[in-house]
């Protein structure tokens, strides 16, 4: 009489043990703005020099959103300032109506926030620009450098210490006020001198009567 035996069970490996994953250092990396929003960057840059008589370049490094945001409402109507990478700003600069004239911006390097300055008010931004950055200066002495890397006006190449200056630049409403002004003024000279031609005339003619020891003195020649 044959014993059945039970038949052997089978041997099965241990799982691996389980392992915890590797913990994320930082935040995730930004994903890489479309085809399509960088064309609209650009388009938006070069609305902004067409549109501009002055640009900068604005350090902005370090510089937190809520800060670049109380420049932005510092700025008088017409001026805009906005972030966009060096590579995207010389896009612009080449499909801008002078690309010659802002050649400058090209190749900046760093973090750039750029200001676009209409005729009109080119003082009062850079006015602007100041008071913001001794705000910044004074709420914090050793934060953020927000200089000024470069300037551009109808072409010209600024410093900050240039760009600066241009505080002091009068508006177009200022030169008519003083042109106005001058133009007012031309009338009463004139009619003052007009007034005074009878005075003198009958002095000279008082003069030449009492030369009686000479008389080849003219009115012409007393009056002068």
């Amino acid at each position: 009489m044959f014993l059945s035996t039970p038949s052997p069970t089978p041997y099965r490996l241990p799982n691996p043990p389980q392992t915890a994953a590797a913990p994320r250092r930082g935040p995730a990396p930004p994903c890489a703005i479309s085809r399509q929003r960088k064309e609209d960057v650009v388009k938006t840059l070069v609305a902004g020099l067409d549109g501009s008589t002055v640009a900068m370049a604005m350090n902005y490094s370090g510089v937190t959103v809520a800060d670049l945001q109380k420049l932005r409402r510092q700025l008088p109507a017409g001026a805009t300032l906005y972030v966009a990478k060096n590579t995207l700003m010389g896009q612009a600069v080449a499909q801008s109506a002078a690309p010659a004239s802002w050649e400058a911006l090209k190749g900046q390097g760093g973090q750039n926030a750029w200001v676009f300055i209409p005729e009109e008010v080119v003082s009062k931004t850079v006015k602007a620009y100041l008071d913001w950055d001794k705000a910044m200066k004074k709420s914090n002495p050793d934060g953020p450098d927000v200089s000024i890397r470069v300037g551009v006006m109808d072409g010209a190449v600024l410093s900050e210490k240039d760009t600066i200056r241009l505080k002091d630049l009068p508006t177009k409403e200022d030169l008519y006020t003083k042109i106005a002004v001058g133009v007012k003024a031309v009338p009463t000279k004139v009619a003052r001198g007009v007034k005074e031609v009878p005075t003198k005339l009958a002095r000279a003619i008082a003069a030449v009567a009492d030369l009686d020891d000479d008389k080849t003195k003219t009115v012409a020649s007393v009056a002068k």
